[in-house]
């Protein structure tokens, strides 16, 4: 039974610390620890605090601490496509709830006009974070997570098809149909179809939230 300390230890005092390793090392390991510290405390130039500290280096918890690895590859690229998922899920249900319910009250004068500028002004803030979600999510296959199992992340790459193939198929039709002119099926097509995407995003931040507190957990 080895003790990790030495007759270099300056806070013990040189001969309380040459007793200690000659008692706890050698024929003297055997002894039993009470007897190597009592031993060890006769000596003058102990006093309480070192005697604390010397119960510590018997008992082994004088041993230096296991530090935790830092954030590396996998951790940053789950956390963009976190902040990415997130962002778009906090977007989708302001759409939802608010955004799309008030095409029918723009009013026929300005209806055109204001239509081709929601299409192309929200494309700026949509498509790049879509993008970033998309490609992220696919990188997490490549930069495994310990402690995140590989099928929530094709989980979430599942969702992520589910919401383009939604926006290409369902939600930009609609919006084709209403930038020529506000058309009451394609509006109502629009906003009902547009829960696959709702309901979509959501289930892809609770699952990305979910690997993220796996990972705080380890």
């Amino acid at each position: 039974m080895n003790h990790p300390l030495s007759v270099n230890e300056p806070w013990l005092g040189r001969s309380a610390a040459k007793k200690y390793e000659s008692l706890s090392s050698g024929r003297g390991a055997s002894r039993p620890l009470s007897f190597i510290y009592f031993s060890c405390i006769d000596s003058p130039s102990v006093n309480s605090w070192q005697q604390s500290r010397l119960v510590r280096n018997i008992s082994g918890d004088n041993q230096p601490s296991v530090t935790k690895p830092g954030m590396n590859s996998s951790h940053l690229v789950l956390l963009t496509n976190l902040v990415a998922t997130l962002f778009m899920v906090g977007l989708i249900w302001m759409v939802q709830i608010v955004h799309y319910p008030l095409f029918d009250d723009v009013g026929e004068q300005n209806y055109l006009s204001y239509q081709q500028r929601h299409q192309s002004n929200i494309t700026y803030i949509v498509l790049p974070v879509m993008l970033v979600e998309l490609v992220t999510a696919v990188m997490l296959l490549w930069y495994p997570i310990e402690g995140v199992d590989k099928s929530l992340v094709y989980g979430g790459i599942g969702l992520v098809i589910v919401i383009w193939l939604s926006t290409a198929f369902l939600q930009v039709p609609c919006h084709d149909k209403l930038v020529k002119g506000f058309d009451p099926a394609a509006y109502r097509w629009l906003v009902d179809s547009n829960w696959i995407r709702t309901i979509a995003w959501s289930l892809r931040g609770g699952l990305v939230t979910w690997m993220l507190v796996r990972v705080l957990s380890k």
